[in-house]
């Protein structure tokens, strides 16, 4: 299969990403150009540092979780990376833009119809470890199991599971997820961020 990680992007030179389970023979991450699919918005390698690179760590892990040689799902999958977090590569230190999520779909979109179109067969599937949450705020006390608990500065959320929840109210992007659907790539998501 191949997989896209939506994600703080991957560093590509992880042994876990190698295509020999001993770490030898290069990485099964692809360099893929992004831009060269033509849609709107998507920015060049050059002006986001390149598309390789993980700002963070956390789209390693990811991708390490889905396609890693030591106990990933699909250890002989090729792997992609949209960054759509920006920050310091976990590798050089060097600042790592970011592709704006609001597009990120349309690119996994473009890129599965691509294949489709090339007559490639392999499945597109695309994984996901992050989601929108929005948060109560003026929260002064709270009424826990009938017990009153006075707000603080530091305790405004007393009893509760948390102050923040998950939010799916942004259109566009929930209209290019179910583009994505349609298209026929496979949607993978996180059942826990933001406290779902």
């Amino acid at each position: 299969v191949d997989i896209v990680v939506v994600d703080t992007g991957i560093a590509p030179d992880h042994p876990e990403f190698a295509r020999n389970r001993d770490g030898t023979g290069g990485t099964r991450v692809v360099d893929f150009n992004w831009y060269s699919l033509g849609v709107p918005g998507a920015p060049t390698g050059a002006s986001i540092g390149g598309y390789m690179g993980d700002g963070d760590g956390h789209g390693s892990n990811c991708a390490s979780i889905a396609a890693g040689n030591t106990c990933g799902w699909a250890s002989k999958a090729n792997i992609y990376s949209i960054r759509i977090f920006a920050g310091y590569s976990i590798r050089t230190g060097q600042y790592l833009p970011a592709i704006n999520s609001d597009i990120a779909y349309d690119l996994v979109r473009a890129f599965h119809l691509q294949k489709v179109a090339q007559g490639i067969k392999r499945p597109t599937v695309c994984t996901n470890s992050w989601g929108y949450y929005a948060t109560y705020t003026g929260i002064t006390a709270t009424y826990y199991r009938g017990t009153f608990y006075p707000g603080t500065s530091t305790n405004v959320a007393y009893g509760q599971v948390n102050y923040y929840h998950p939010y799916s109210g942004v259109e566009y992007l929930n209209q290019s997820v179910n583009n994505c659907a349609d298209a026929g790539v496979i949607l993978v998501g996180a059942a826990g961020n933001y406290h779902h």
